[in-house]
């Protein structure tokens, strides 16, 4: 925090000697606006989708202030949205041009994820959750048919509560140029998140827990930039540290009240994320080269550590036997290099040439943990003889891009160009990877009736250094290819186009098609495709009214196949089933606009529904005739939303409005696995979970205000 310090006292120390370098006077200006009003909310259904990340609560608002001030060449910008809402977020620039620039700002994020979660446990303390013991012993006395009812029982006789966070965010920073070749920089974020979300346990009993969240990140950016004649020079510093304030999760066994071997009366989560930083300097150098051509070096290298955050036993069940860690700390350690290299060039005005080279190296220092002997389940002791090691994650990326313009005439351009990706990394069943890709493009931009964009892109993926042992460990299937390093083709082409039919009318035009199939892929992802058109116009048919219509249409298919034989290594393709999914979306947006009407009244409205609809039916026979028999379909998922806004405003004079808003909002959804109806069908079973749905609602918005500039 010392280098943050430093920063800060520069920054205060250099703003009076930038001020005093401003001997120009400019006309003083002070203008500002503000909202003020009052809002109410009526839902019906769940409110949380609707309101997830921002506040519609009930009564008085403050919104949409600004203020601009300038006086003896200062610039003071200041702006305030939501003020004294969950959701609030303050900004304000402060700028002498050519010599000093300041920025603050401050940013409160909500998320409210679900207002009908509940739970049996009690956070009796920080990250310690439990059940009576009462209720304990209940539990552990009952039968198996007994319990599973008694579960769901205990969940539906909790009372309901809100799972959510916060995320606050303050920024700020400078810039200081002193004179034409020299500039400094410094931007510092600070974050927090506080709150709790949903997160899965096992102890004889699947659960869920509102795991506590209590997180902050902190960011540096600094850097100084110098011109030499032809040559642009910058080195800077970076760093970024992160805090986890929140303690490891203990919860209580819900069937098994005290601790016995096999069966511990409670269980335990690790932190979720440890405390860790990472400090890092670069380095860049700009040479500007003849024939309209320039060439850039970035590099950049930096050092990951954890927080020294001790590791957690192999158990807390106080009837097992304990098993030593053979060290008491990860010791977590990374090093990151990364290079860009860029050359441009534009010898003529008919020929632009752009080359791109990228390079990243993660990596991972952290000393081997050797694991000789664990405690499996909470039940006893296992060992291993050879020490089973754990696995350190590198990776290494080479990416070389080349593209050559020509504009042989007017406003057309065409382009040829391809890609080069390379990647090698770790306990992967491929170590190495590339994947080329070729691509043509033809643009039509500038003043014209007609612009068109396009673009054709075909690459292959093929992979190296199979080892099927990295499946085999993890008792995957050795016909399973994962779909982010598999063999795999790749085929898309996009077109974005425009018809001015005349000075006040256009029509839009877009469509983008693909196609990903995975060459030898036995199991897993085998086809992946996308269809999407989309369709509209916009239009001023006089000064006072504009207009919006479009259509989009989405089409998502895949295909993945899976095996029910029980073996890893000996696959019988007679056990194939595959999953085939498409999602299909309709998407329809207008707006329309009349401004002016008897030079006091402003009107503006939008319309916005999306149509979702996602199909999965199961498939036997592929690549033989199956033995197994056809899985029924599952039910169609569901979901429609509708979005309207009405935003009138009435001008009393210059300075004085007031206005009135509504905004309407219904969503529809069925979903077997995810919304209301599918959580109370659930039969009764051996889980106590926190019941998150997604579920519908009609919602109402609507607030009036009082509009002030002056």
């Amino acid at each position: 925090m010392r280098i943050i310090n430093s920063i800060v006292m520069f920054a205060l120390v250099m703003a009076p000697a930038a001020a005093n370098a401003q001997t120009a006077t400019d006309v003083p200006v002070n203008l500002g606006s503000f909202n003020l009003g009052a809002r109410t909310t009526s839902t019906t259904g769940q409110p949380a989708r609707y309101e997830r990340f921002r506040d519609l609560s009930d009564g008085l608002f403050l919104d949409g202030v600004t203020w601009k001030v300038r006086k003896n060449g200062w610039f003071l910008n200041v702006g305030a949205d939501h003020v004294g809402r969950t959701d609030q977020k303050y900004t304000a620039n402060f700028v002498l041009p050519g010599s000093f620039k300041a920025f603050g700002s401050w940013d409160q994020i909500p998320f409210l994820m679900s207002q009908t979660t509940r739970t049996p446990y009690t956070e009796t303390s920080p990250g310690v959750f439990e059940i009576p013991d009462a209720t304990q012993l209940s539990l552990q006395n009952m039968s198996t048919s007994l319990r599973y009812p008694a579960f769901t029982a205990l969940v539906a006789a909790s009372p309901a509560f809100e799972l959510k966070s916060k995320r606050h965010t303050a920024a700020g920073g400078f810039q200081y140029t002193p004179n034409e070749d020299l500039l400094f920089k410094v931007n510092v974020k600070r974050t927090s998140r506080t709150g709790a979300q949903p997160f899965g346990a096992y102890l004889s009993t699947e659960i869920e827990l509102p795991h506590p969240i209590d997180q902050n990140f902190t960011d540096l950016d600094a850097s100084v930039e110098t011109s030499r004649g032809r040559a642009l020079f910058r080195v800077g510093y970076t760093g970024s540290w992160f805090t986890n304030n929140a303690s490891p999760v203990v919860f209580d066994n819900p069937a098994q009240l005290e601790d016995r071997s096999g069966t511990p009366g409670r269980g335990r989560l690790p932190q979720q994320a440890p405390d860790s930083s990472r400090l890092g300097v670069n380095a860049m150098v700009s040479v500007k080269l003849p024939r309209r051509s320039r060439v850039t070096a970035y590099t950049m290298f930096a050092t990951l550590k954890d927080g020294g955050q001790p590791i957690i036993p192999f158990t807390i069940n106080s009837a097992v036997e304990t098993v030593p860690l053979y060290r008491s700390t990860v010791n977590g350690k990374a090093e990151t290099m990364a290079t860009n290299l860029t050359f441009t060039s534009r010898p003529t005005d008919m020929v632009n040439v752009v080359v791109k080279y990228r390079y990243f190296d993660y990596d991972n220092q952290t000393p081997l943990y050797p694991l000789s002997a664990w405690v499996r389940y909470d039940r006893d002791v296992r060992t291993s003889d050879p020490p089973i090691d754990s696995e350190a994650f590198s990776v290494k990326r080479n990416d070389l891009d080349a593209d050559l313009y020509l504009t042989p005439v007017g406003r057309a351009t065409f382009s040829v160009g391809g890609s080069r990706y390379a990647e090698t990394r770790n306990h992967r069943f491929f170590t190495d990877n590339v994947e080329n890709t070729g691509r043509v493009r033809f643009d039509v931009v500038g003043n014209g009736a007609i612009t068109v964009r396009s673009v054709y892109e075909y690459s292959q993926r093929r992979g190296n250094g199979f080892d099927e042992n990295v499946l085999l460990n993890v008792s995957e299937k050795v016909t399973m290819r994962h779909f982010d390093i598999a063999d795999r083709n790749r085929s898309r082409a996009s077109l974005v186009g425009a018809i001015q039919v005349d000075p006040n009318w256009s029509l839009n035009l877009s469509t983008s098609i693909g196609k990903d199939d995975y060459l030898n892929s036995g199991l897993g992802l085998r086809d992946n495709k996308h269809n999407i058109y989309s369709a509209g116009f916009t239009g001023t048919p006089n000064e006072q009214v504009a207009l919006g219509l479009s259509y989009s249409y989405e089409d998502y298919q895949t295909k993945q196949m899976n095996n029910t034989t029980r073996s890893t290594t000996d696959i019988d393709p007679a056990a194939n089933f595959s999953t085939a999914g498409d999602d299909i979306v309709h998407s329809v947006i207008a707006s329309v606009d009349v401004t002016g009407i008897r030079d006091k009244v402003d009107l503006r409205t939008t319309y916005d529904y999306n149509r979702t609809r996602a199909t999965y039916t199961f498939g036997i026979g592929d690549p033989v005739p199956s033995s197994l028999d056809v899985p029924v379909p599952l039910p169609t998922i569901k979901s429609d939303l509708t979005r309207a806004t009405i935003d009138g405003i009435y001008h009393i004079n210059s300075r004085i409005a007031v206005g009135v808003t509504y905004w309407y909002d219904k969503y529809a959804l069925t979903d077997y696995t995810l919304d209301a109806q599918a959580i109370q069908a659930r039969v009764p079973g051996n889980y106590l979970l926190l019941g998150y749905a997604f579920e519908p609602y009609t919602a109402h918005t609507t607030w009036g205000r009082l509009i002030v500039n002056w």
